[in-house]
């Protein structure tokens, strides 16, 4: 049963997926590092959300625009993620 879903996770992955998920990675550890993100979430947690936001909207059947739904959603994503002053 392992193998069988690694063979259906590694068939889903796009070929750009694992450089995308390094850059985004570097963008958190910085951004954490700099103290604009908050160190309490995990690094994983942040991409796995970041992931998920792209997919949905990728996948949305609401009757607002792309671009307004994906605006919604990372306004929601970074306010969540950022430090409070």
């Amino acid at each position: 049963m392992q193998f069988r879903r690694q063979v259906l996770r590694s068939q889903r992955e796009s070929p750009h997926g694992p450089v995308f998920k390094e850059i985004l990675a570097d963008i958190v550890c910085e951004g954490q590092e700099k103290g604009v993100f908050r160190k309490d979430i995990a690094v994983g947690i942040i991409i796995e959300m970041f992931m998920g936001l792209i997919q949905s909207t990728m996948n949305s059947n609401l009757e607002i625009p792309f671009m307004d739904n994906l605006k919604q959603k990372l306004y929601l994503f970074l306010e969540g993620l950022g430090v409070k002053q």
